[in-house]
């Protein structure tokens, strides 16, 4: 019989995602089949190490819009060095998910699109028994140089799914919700998962928690994150409007497990909130049973024009009274901008500055971005708008007296590169 591996390609912004896909892969028993790596090292004489030992191996890549550049030199160097009947390239994960086509382009044979834990499994499956694609949900590839995507699967419930990897000791933050009902324009979160936001249930979650309390036994705390596009609307029917009961409930069901040795970090990263979703009779319902300091939260412009041009659905009024609300429950702001967006006009910049300054002044710590077009959004392909020079020496002044956080330098440059880089591969399916 044929030895089969995966190589999952790893590095420190995809290094949880594997989690839930291998455990998914591990429940489909496909660790029978393909023997795992899961790789941080990647010179070509190591992963030449690996390869020599199987007849085939597949190597699945997951990325994010601004690795997608060094990605694709990994596959050249990969490819020069091994026979084509000898390796798979498969792609997942945001940036493949927004631009398939691109992302084929770019040397890979498969791409997953969407959620992986349902697709992965029955594509590796199929490829160890050299079955045909055509009926698989979820995939996209090149047939004779056509482009072929066949139909999305149903969306996942989160339940029947694990977030942790016990094989590979993987044990990221628990994500509670999925999808996000808002769409703005420069995020890829509606578009990778959906307008329908889909909660994992507290039974399960509690199931996660004290899973992580008895693998991390021993030490003095256990720190239980999150992972959601917006935490204040954990429960919600619509994801529109918050569910304070569902909430509490969760928050003080997890305390209840650990109460000496749990500590929980709620509304901070990676489970921000949005303005209008906080209030502080429910910041002050949590904080006896959460250990952040901070209530972190999307504002992204000053300008009540450009917060409607990009889809954002609260006005500069809601970014101030979630300020003043999570002040008066005894929280830090931790509020988060984002300048150089493709509407933005001088004095929508001017506008963000001003409110940043008042912000500051209440003692919130700012979080400056610089707009960075990503696959799949509706700004995949639109161009950044440079900063006003005075509003960047203003900011840069700020942020030495560690009033902001990001280096907007190398944003810039980096935001830069990858729009060249999109240009160079904007070719689109008609």
């Amino acid at each position: 019989m044929k030895k089969f591996a995966l190589i999952a390609m790893a590095s420190s912004k995809n290094w949880y995602s594997y989690a839930p896909l291998f455990a998914s892969l591990d429940d489909y028993n496909l660790f029978d089949k393909y023997d795992p790596f899961l790789l941080k090292k990647r010179t070509k004489t190591y992963i030449q190490k690996i390869t020599q030992k199987y007849d085939h191996c597949v190597f699945a890549f997951s990325f994010y819009t601004h690795e997608a550049p060094s990605i694709i030199k990994e596959v050249r160097m990969i490819k020069e060095s091994h026979p084509p009947d000898q390796i798979t390239f498969i792609a997942g994960g945001p940036h493949p998910s927004g631009n398939p086509f691109q992302t084929l382009q770019l040397g890979f044979d498969i791409v997953v699109k969407g959620e992986g834990e349902w697709i992965f499994p029955r594509l590796l499956e199929c490829l160890f028994k050299n079955e045909d694609l055509g009926s698989l949900k979820g995939i996209c590839y090149l047939n004779r140089n056509r482009f072929c995507e066949s139909p999305p699967p149903d969306l996942l419930p989160l339940d029947q799914y694990k977030t942790y990897s016990q094989r590979f000791q993987l044990y990221p933050p628990i994500e509670i919700t999925r999808g996000c009902p808002f769409a703005c324009k420069y995020c890829e979160v509606t578009y990778l998962f959906g307008q329908i936001m889909r909660h994992r249930s507290i039974e399960t979650i509690l199931d996660i928690v004290k899973h992580y309390q008895q693998i991390f036994t021993g030490r003095r705390t256990t720190d239980i994150r999150f992972i959601s596009p917006n935490s204040l609307a954990y429960g919600s029917n619509d994801g529109r409007s918050p569910n304070p009961e569902k909430i509490i409930t969760l928050i003080r069901s997890i305390h209840e497990l650990g109460k000496d040795n749990l500590r929980i970090f709620f509304s901070s990263f990676p489970s921000e909130t949005r303005p209008e979703f906080i209030s502080t009779s429910l910041l002050e319902q949590i904080a006896p049973f959460i250990s952040n300091e901070q209530i972190a939260f999307g504002a992204q412009s000053g300008s009540d024009r450009v917060l409607k041009l990009i889809g954002r659905a609260h006005t500069v009024q809601d970014v101030r009274n979630a300020t003043y609300a999570v002040i008066d429950a005894h929280f830090i702001p931790l509020i988060d901008f984002i300048l150089g967006l493709p509407v933005e006009r001088p004095a929508d910049q001017y506008l963000t500055l001003d409110l940043i300054k008042e912000l500051i002044q209440l003692k919130c710590k700012i979080r400056i971005h610089y707009f960075m077009p990503l696959a799949g959004t509706p700004y995949e392909n639109a161009n950044s708008v440079a900063i006003e020079p005075t509003i960047l020496s203003e900011l840069g002044r700020y942020a030495q007296e560690g009033s902001i956080e990001g280096n907007l330098d190398t944003q810039i440059r980096n935001s830069n590169r990858i729009q060249k880089f999109l240009r160079a591969f904007n070719t689109k399916i008609n």
